[in-house]
């Protein structure tokens, strides 16, 4: 859910907050992760809405992935591009 495909984000202090929405909803024993810039972050959590620290400025890609309880991966979901924006002190 957030953030969107092609958003900018502005003054997030390195810290990306997430929103994950799956239908159908997770099953027992699965979990997310997230891939981070094509790597993944081994989160291993059931939460709908996690933290991602150091997220600094510029353009970056973002996709959920679902695994069962053997790490292997059930769903996916489509990969989407944002970007981190960061006022300048000179302005």
């Amino acid at each position: 859910m957030s953030p969107a495909d092609q958003e900018v984000l502005w003054n997030i202090g390195a810290q990306l907050t997430v929103q994950v929405r799956f239908q159908p909803a997770l099953q027992p024993g699965h979990r997310y992760d997230l891939v981070y810039d094509g790597q993944p972050q081994n989160l291993n959590v059931t939460a709908t809405r996690l933290v991602l620290p150091n997220v600094f400025r510029g353009a970056h890609t973002l996709q959920v992935v679902v695994s069962d309880g053997l790490g292997v991966v059930v769903q996916r979901s489509a990969g989407r591009s944002f970007t981190v924006q960061q006022t300048s002190v000179q302005n």
